[in-house]
């Protein structure tokens, strides 16, 4: 199982390589691993949950985030990313998680990570806005409607699905719940940036259409 991890580490590796290799920046190369990587994440959690899949089937396809997190993680290093330490400290906690769950194979635990896993729908929107701010794309139509999607779907699956995940993790008496607090308290934390940051972009746009 843990031969998957191995497997797509390499082939995040090949497509950043492949990609650098067609003349695309270091970010937008990022940006389409991590893009490719959430999809992944995002189809086989949807599919778990409601219960088009197995859990073991499931639990082998999780096993691609860890190859996801230790190329990003190297990804990070080699381009000094600005944000790299506390992108570790999320990444850490990815494989905990995993692992965790792995070594209790308790259908329960497995849920909640599946819960936890949909935050990586946000991630897709995350990337692309992100994409479009750093192309000077903030006044097309189009980066409000992502940034929209983006704060919509990152305050439904990473906010109220941590919550949500804090109070059954409680019940269950599991340490987890120590990672699940400091995870959502990230959450906050971002999503406070980025609304932040929009409404910033939202009025400098309306002011420059006013002058």
């Amino acid at each position: 199982m843990y031969s998957l991890a191995l497997i797509s580490l390499y082939l995040f590796e090949f497509m950043n390589r492949e990609l650098l290799g067609l003349d695309c920046s270091k970010g937008a190369t990022s940006k389409l691993v991590s893009s490719t990587h959430a999809f992944l994440t995002s189809i086989a959690t949807l599919t778990y949950l409601y219960q088009y899949i197995s859990l073991v089937f499931f639990r082998h396809l999780v096993m691609i985030s860890i190859g996801y997190v230790i190329y990003d993680s190297h990804n990070l290093y080699r381009n000094r990313h600005r944000d790299r330490h506390i992108l570790y400290l999320h990444h850490f906690f990815i494989i905990v998680g995993i692992i965790y769950c792995d070594y209790y194979s308790d259908i329960r635990y497995y849920k909640l990570l599946a819960i936890n896993y949909l935050s990586e729908i946000s991630a897709i929107f995350i990337n692309f806005t992100m994409f479009l701010y750093e192309t000077k794309r903030t006044h097309y139509k189009l980066f409000h409607i992502s940034s929209w999607v983006l704060l919509g779907t990152f305050f439904f699956t990473r906010i109220l699905a941590g919550l949500w995940c804090i109070f059954h993790i409680y019940y269950l008496k599991s340490n987890m719940i120590y990672f699940q607090i400091i995870l959502t308290c990230m959450n906050f934390y971002w999503f406070g940036k980025f609304t932040q940051k929009y409404i910033k972009i939202y009025r400098l746009n309306n002011d420059k259409k006013l002058s």
